[in-house]
């Protein structure tokens, strides 16, 4: 067995040593930068955290006011929808109250033309009525002359009384003027009859045409108050229109912020659960912090 010279031993210790001294400070270098780290990552954990917090209660709010306005919008296009439901189905009653109006004001301008026709045929029999009592007037009053005449030259034959050269009283003969008085009375009676019968178609002709006339008035005011029933129709068929246009407008607005409102709940969700899974890779990475703190310290008093 070989001899060790101490003096080299001694070198050899002195030179371990200084290399476990050397070692030593090391790993207190260590375990101090490790302990300053782990204080500038804790304060920057602690920051993370926060913020993660504060994000995670802001995604929170967000989520109940994107709920809430989900819920409102979703309330808002039911009753865009009920409201177009009923605009449409006021534009439907409209467009038939104004069809039925089109036919009335069609059916009493048929009626105007009929019941002018019916004026205009009692207007004729009414001049012709007119006419052929004027005629028998005329016949009346030149019988009643005739019939004068007659009386007169009766008359004048009757006063033609004169005695004869015995004393004798002698009367004329008017047999031929007494018989054309009554050819004269007859003609007269005859006259006066057929006046009369002219007199009551007149006064027939007359009603007629003032039932004519009647039904004419009538008939234009049917057809004004049809035209204005078609005026009223269209005006509210045009409202009834303008109204559902509104209505699908608002409808399709409502859907646009049904949708809008859906992709603020999911962003929101997003939001949310990308905050809690980064408290979470927070926490993990604060534990292996930690851990690894933990480690360094060991080294450092097995250092020691």
């Amino acid at each position: 067995m070989a001899i060790v010279d101490p003096r080299r031993l001694i070198v050899f210790l002195e030179d371990l040593e200084d290399d476990l001294k050397r070692t030593q400070f090391a790993v207190q270098d260590v375990a101090e930068e490790g302990r300053a780290s782990h204080r500038a990552i804790a304060e920057v954990a602690d920051r993370t955290m926060a913020r993660l917090h504060a994000t995670a209660d802001e995604a929170a709010r967000a989520m109940s006011d994107a709920s809430a306005a989900s819920n409102e919008a979703s309330r808002v296009s039911s009753e865009a929808t009920h409201a177009s439901q009923q605009a449409q189905s006021a534009l439907a009653a409209a467009q038939t109250a104004l069809n039925r109006a089109t036919a009335a004001e069609q059916r009493w301008e048929a009626f105007l033309g009929q019941a002018r026709a019916w004026l205009q045929t009692a207007e004729r029999a009414l001049a012709q009525a007119r006419a052929e009592l004027a005629s028998a007037q005329v016949a009346l009053s030149a019988a009643q002359s005739q019939l004068r005449a007659a009386q007169n030259a009766l008359s004048s034959c009757q006063s033609q009384v004169y005695r004869d050269s015995e004393g004798n009283t002698r009367y004329p003969d008017c047999s031929g003027p007494s018989s054309a008085v009554s050819s004269a009375s007859s003609a007269v009676s005859n006259a006066q009859s057929a006046v009369q019968s002219a007199q009551v178609r007149v006064n027939a002709a007359q009603e007629e045409r003032e039932r004519a006339q009647a039904r004419v008035t009538e008939c234009i005011q049917n057809v004004a108050v049809a035209r204005e029933a078609v005026n009223d129709g269209r005006r509210a068929v045009g409202s009834g229109e303008r109204a559902t246009g509104v209505a699908q407008r608002a409808m399709a607005a409502a859907e646009s912020c049904v949708r809008e409102a859906a992709a603020a709940q999911q962003a929101a969700q997003a939001a949310r659960a990308a905050a809690d899974e980064g408290l979470v890779i927070a926490r993990d990475a604060v534990r292996l912090v930690e851990d690894s703190l933990v480690h360094v310290l060991q080294a450092s008093r097995s250092a020691e």
